[in-house]
């Protein structure tokens, strides 16, 4: 049945059918078919992924001609992936998803966990101890491997395992935005694979370390919090809106931002300026989108280790903007130029409350530039389904235009031949315009807008942390005009967004709404270093060691107790919320 070459491809064909198999088998288990047919389709890919990686080595084995290894090999894997997917069954029923990292924590106490097993399923686990070694000796003996090797099958074999266990040619290693395609985590968890989620998050574990930057009570943490203004509600006075929209612009420091006093490469930003809340003041929490995606959607600082977006606790129950708004009868949309599975956010945002996910897959016919469909597409698609929606909506959607390589559709501006037409300020030009564009077609009286960059442009720095650099254009259009020069965060941006847009509601977030709070602060994270701003000097956190206090010419000065509980204060107590699961 098994023979040279064709042994991959039927071992190949009989693991999808056993996947196919066992996933009709948990549609079964939770009467959950609506979905069973994209179910196979996601999980044939989660498969191919893990049968691609164990078979790397048996292809090398198969080159140096260790037939009865190989056969061994393959043998013992097959029958323990089918072993263990069955160990998740049990798993499942209990946990309601397939072996993550609970089971790598519960690793801890092998004896208790061990005792806990057998006294629940005794005769299941003496099931699969006599059924194992059956399986081991027939795959054993119905694989054979005596076929002449010839250097081009071997190399294209070669080439397509590793095209399968990379199962994709975009810049996004496998993640769980790979199978996460439902608003039902059941028909995620199914459309996964066991050993793939166990070997994520056993490997995202090792990176989900928070570093040591020095340690405050929680107690004190929250009492800091709450004289900063957190309290855990929002109060809006302004009328309920009921289109919200956000728009989070890649790259939108204060360089290319004409009404940040850089240079006027956003004649149409600068115009909307005046007409809704300029905050001219306000910092991003990192260098990188994903930071903003979680500062500015769950309003939280950013985390000593990883970003949210793919640490192992946030990836379900993990507080988010759409949670009140669900609550609040809004649709909750994410709209995305590129492939929203990039840094995870697919999975992030449809685990943490969003309704609808719309991305470079849903914008058939579009040309292509860089990264994605132009920011003039993707605002036009916002403008649509915002004026095509029948109820309340909260729609998010992210720039990508003013992203390397720099690439937009030609004759829409004029160049400013002072750049190459293919540099970061022109392409902030072309995102200017197709903003512009947006904001002209729309009735913005009857809405609430948000405007904010994500991050800065890169930033060359010797310095542990460049707190000068990382100013982000910030304003929101709705019911007021004003400019709020405080020194503030993006964690306050969302909360701020939705006093404007009339929404009362409970607020975990830490951040507040800057039209009824004064803040003077901002927190940032850089490499490995955490900086805590105020106006007049930060501290700067960093692994192991004590904190410091430097002036803004980066002088060391005398070290300033209350900003140091301060800083450590939102450090501390996000982290101890993240690992208690209670940011919600």
């Amino acid at each position: 049945m098994f023979r040279g070459y064709y042994s991959f491809f039927n071992l190949y064909l009989l693991y999808l059918i056993l996947g196919a198999i066992f996933r009709v088998a948990y549609s079964e288990l939770f009467h959950n078919f609506d979905e069973l047919h994209y179910i196979i389709i996601y999980g044939l890919r989660m498969d191919t992924i893990i049968f691609s990686v164990i078979s790397i080595p048996a292809l090398i084995l198969f080159i140096f001609r260790l037939n009865q290894t190989i056969k061994f090999y393959y043998a013992l894997t097959i029958s323990s992936l089918i072993v263990f997917e069955v160990v998740s069954v049990f798993y499942f029923s209990t946990f309601f998803q397939r072996p993550n990292y609970l089971l790598i924590e519960y690793m801890e106490y092998p004896e208790d966990v061990f005792n806990m097993i057998w006294d629940s399923f005794q005769i299941n686990i003496l099931m699969l101890i006599v059924i194992f070694p059956i399986l081991v000796t027939l795959f054993y003996k119905m694989i054979e491997f005596e076929d002449k090797q010839r250097a081009i099958p071997t190399t294209i074999l070669l080439i397509l395992l590793l095209i399968g266990a990379r199962s994709s040619f975009s810049s996004s290693a496998p993640n769980p935005s790979f199978y996460n395609f439902s608003k039902s985590e059941i028909s995620n968890e199914i459309a996964n694979n066991s050993l793939f989620s166990l070997a994520y998050d056993f490997y995202a574990s090792k990176k989900d370390k928070s570093l040591n930057f020095g340690e405050i009570d929680d107690r004190i943490a929250v009492k800091n919090l709450q004289k900063l203004g957190r309290n855990g509600t929002l109060k809006s006075l302004h009328d309920k809106k009921e289109k919200i929209l956000l728009i989070q612009l890649e790259s939108f420091g204060k360089d290319f931002v004409g009404i940040l006093g850089g240079e006027k490469m956003t004649p149409n930003i600068d115009r909307w300026s005046k007409e809704g809340v300029l905050f001219s003041n306000m910092h991003s929490t990192g260098m990188r989108t994903n930071r903003g995606v979680e500062a500015i959607i769950s309003s939280i600082p950013p985390s000593p280790s990883r970003t949210y977006l793919k640490r192992l606790k946030s990836q379900r129950d993990f507080w988010t903007v759409a949670e009140p708004l669900n609550r609040l009868g809004y649709r909750t949309v994410f709209l995305y130029g590129g492939d929203s599975k990039f840094d995870n956010m697919r999975s992030f945002l449809l685990s943490n409350g969003f309704n609808e996910i719309i991305d470079i897959y849903d914008f058939g016919g579009e040309e292509i530039y860089g990264w994605g469909v132009p920011d003039e597409v993707l605002l036009k698609r916002a403008e649509k389904i915002l004026k095509e929606s029948k109820k309340p909506i909260f729609l998010y959607t992210v720039t990508l235009t003013s992203h390397e390589p720099f690439l937009y559709p030609k004759g829409k501006i004029d160049i400013n031949r002072r750049f190459s037409e293919n540099s970061f300020a022109n392409s902030t030009k072309y995102t200017d315009f197709a903003v512009g564009k947006l904001l002209d077609s729309l009735d913005i009286d009857n809405m609430a807008i948000g405007l904010i960059g994500d991050h800065p442009p890169k930033v060359k720095s010797d310095r542990a942390i460049p707190v000068d650099s990382f100013q982000v254009f910030g304003l929101i259009l709705g019911s007021i005009k004003g400019e709020c020069s405080q020194l503030s965060s993006q964690i306050d941006f969302i909360p701020t967004l939705l006093d404007v847009a009339g929404v009362s509601t409970d607020l975990p977030a830490f951040g507040v709404s800057l039209l009824q709070n004064r803040v003077d602060r901002a927190m940032m994270t850089y490499r490995k270093s955490f900086a805590y701003l105020k106006s007049d000097h930060f501290i700067l956190y960093q692994d192991g060691k004590k904190p410091r206090t430097f002036n803004l010419n980066y002088e060391e000065i005398e070290q300033n107790r209350d900003s140091i509980d301060d800083g450590l204060s939102y450090l501390n107590l996000s982290e101890y919320l993240y690992q208690k699961g209670d940011y919600k």
